[in-house]
């Protein structure tokens, strides 16, 4: 028998390579290039503020005045000290001094540092057709708009982009604001950061607010869901209306990341700190409590003692004796209240009796003019014993339907925001819906006892000069 011989089988082809598609990310940082663009934008990354959501197309192009942003987020400075009289020279696209973590003297722990520069002057703005001209300090007879929203970050949710495109519409045609305030729950879709490379805080926050109307400082609270605040995710009866994470991985998760001043150098809009004062002019003084802290409740849940920077690790007395210092040595005819629980409310939580014991002494001591706060997810106005209680959470998802535990003038379980306008003889606070209908809205007049001051003296000493900010310093414009 002949042997067989084999027939020779070809090597088999090499299949042809596939290039991967490219991944749908959130712009920054996942994206490469200083916008977050990818490497296929055929324009310069360096021209670019804000991309698509696809990293593929650049949105707003970036103005000859606005900060470039880095990819590398560089290393925290270590900040200037500022005594009253320093006189502080602008550049031209300054950069506030906010706080920094554990700065110490003679070895001592003091806290953070806020006093800033000069905020105004990061607003540029075409003025009189005249590209990049800088709003002047606000005089005491101008009015001033601020926007204030709670509740808000749910990675551009419809009903959250719907509140920034009403936020834009009612600055285009009704005021300007000088400044956004938040009244804490900043990220909720999964209980705040887990970085500060986070790309919630792009989804959430820069992209969902890329307005040119909205590019103004950002002063915000924390609220319990910024606390990571894991005790009713996903439950349709505590209507919190959030994901649910593995445990280790919301563990990971801090506050300390959003009070972080890094952040800044992704978005040079953002200030967060658990309490602090804002000056924003000679009349009108902004004082923001972390509310969190005089739950008690809360401190018997996990998150409140595993989680880093958590609440187990805050001292309130530390935080009422700011205050009681602040509002005592304040010379504001307007002084504002902002934390993110209720005191009154008709909404799905209601108020909260360890936060009114807390602080309504202090807003009763020193003629706070109101309280502004979150929480429950709805628009509302309440007064009680002569003190206005606003709840404004509604930035986003909202709670259907109120319980009347309370006489209010004005309910609403709309998606929306708020808007306050002072001058020197009135305070208007307008609420308006996510369309930009306007639904409601309330003068407080100037009371009798108050006067208008032609200067405005603040007090630099011990604790004070650590967490008063000054928005508008006209000797630093």
């Amino acid at each position: 028998y002949a042997p067989q011989v084999p027939t020779a089988v070809p090597p088999l082809a090499t299949p042809p390579t596939v290039a991967p598609p490219l991944p749908n990310l959130p712009c920054a940082p996942e994206c490469t290039g200083p916008a977050g663009l990818l490497a296929n934008y055929t324009g310069k990354f360096s021209d670019c503020i804000y991309c698509s959501q696809d990293c593929t197309e650049c949105l707003q192009p970036r103005p000859p005045y606005a900060p470039q942003v880095p990819t590398v987020i560089p290393t925290t400075p270590t900040p200037t000290k500022f005594s009253p009289n320093t006189t502080v020279s602008v550049p031209a696209v300054p950069d506030f001094l906010f706080p920094f973590a554990n700065i110490t003297e003679n070895g001592t722990r003091i806290g953070s540092a806020v006093v800033s520069t000069a905020p105004l002057a990061f607003r540029s703005r075409t003025v009189n057709g005249v590209n990049g001209t800088t709003r002047e300090a606000p005089s005491l007879d101008e009015t001033i708009c601020l926007f204030l929203i709670g509740d808000w970050g749910r990675e551009n949710h419809p009903d959250q982009e719907a509140v920034a495109l009403s936020m834009d519409k009612v600055a285009k045609t009704f005021c300007e604001p000088l400044a956004v305030l938040t009244v804490g729950d900043n990220y909720q879709a999964s209980g705040g950061l887990n970085s500060i490379m986070d790309r919630e805080f792009n989804s959430s926050y820069m992209y969902p607010y890329r307005f040119e109307t909205l590019q103004v400082p950002w002063l915000t609270t924390l609220g319990n869901m910024d606390y990571t605040d894991t005790s009713s995710c996903g439950s349709e009866e505590e209507k919190e209306q959030r994901q649910c994470l593995l445990f280790e991985q919301q563990m990971k998760r801090s506050p300390l990341y959003q009070i972080d001043p890094s952040l800044r150098k992704r978005d040079p809009r953002w200030f967060a700190d658990r309490f602090y004062s804002v000056v924003l002019s000679p009349n009108i003084e902004i004082f923001f409590a972390d509310t969190s802290v005089f739950v008690s409740e809360y401190y018997n849940f996990d998150w409140a003692s595993d989680v880093k920077g958590g609440l187990a690790e805050q001292d309130p007395k530390e935080q009422l004796a700011y205050l009681e210092s602040a509002l005592a040595n304040s010379k504001a005819t307007w002084k504002l209240l902002l934390g993110h629980h209720p005191m009154h409310s008709n909404g799905y939580n209601g108020g909260y009796e360890e936060v009114t014991q807390a602080l309504d002494p202090l807003i009763r001591r020193y003629n706070v003019t109101a309280y502004f706060n979150g929480h429950d997810h709805s628009q509302q106005h309440i007064v009680s014993e002569d003190v206005h209680y606003f709840t404004q959470g509604a930035g986003s998802v909202t709670h259907q339907g109120f319980v009347p535990r309370e006489p209010a003038l004005f309910e609403s379980d709309l998606s929306g925001f708020t808007a306050l306008r002072f001058d020197p003889e009135a305070l208007g606070v307008y609420f308006f819906d996510d369309q930009a209908n306007g639904l409601y809205n309330y003068t407080i007049p100037r009371s009798s006892e108050q006067s208008l001051e032609d200067s405005v003296t603040l007090d630099f000493s011990g604790s004070n000069a650590q967490r008063r900010l000054w928005l508008s310093p006209a000797s630093a414009l």
